[in-house]
């Protein structure tokens, strides 16, 4: 199965819509649609819940991969962070589906 590479985006929701757009000009008609997400791991939940709230019919597979020693920084730190709010944000202009953080990971 060919790999299907999204380059023009410059955000997580033009990422998914434009990364499927070329998912489905190269697979429809060709059987069953799932995708395999490859993010970091500190994004790989806003991009699934992306995923879910703008193709519900698609079946999501999510992968990450161990980030390098020293990735870390400090300015990554609150980046990071920052995902807490986003994740919030972003589902309250629905743009994603809403995520549930459990409290003792928002502590």
């Amino acid at each position: 199965m060919p790999i299907v590479l999204e380059k023009k985006a410059t955000n997580t929701l033009e990422n998914v819509r434009l990364g499927v757009e070329a998912y489905w000009d190269h697979f429809t008609g060709k059987g069953k649609y799932s995708v395999i997400v490859c993010a970091l791991p500190p994004l790989l939940r806003r991009t699934l819940a992306t995923f879910n709230k703008q193709f519900l019919g698609l079946e999501v597979f999510c992968s990450s991969y161990e980030l390098p020693k020293g990735w870390l920084t400090s300015d990554r730190q609150v980046r990071v962070l920052g995902e807490f709010t986003r994740l919030r944000e972003y589902a309250n202009k629905g743009d994603i589906a809403p995520v549930e953080v459990p409290e003792d990971v928002r502590e």
